[in-house]
């Protein structure tokens, strides 16, 4: 269950909830690193379509 989730998600939500907060502070260089998840894929993917 675990492996589904890190593979579909990422393996840490905080990071992603960092990236998420710099976005809405308009700082769109944030960047989950290391992406392997698709949601953290799909948020550096945003990042740079706006940067």
């Amino acid at each position: 269950m675990l492996d589904i989730l890190r593979d579909k998600i990422g393996k840490d939500l905080n990071v992603i909830l960092d990236v998420f907060n710099s976005y809405w502070n308009l700082i769109f260089k944030a960047r989950v690193s290391e992406a392997n998840g698709k949601v953290e894929e799909a948020i550096n993917s945003l990042g740079d379509e706006v940067a």
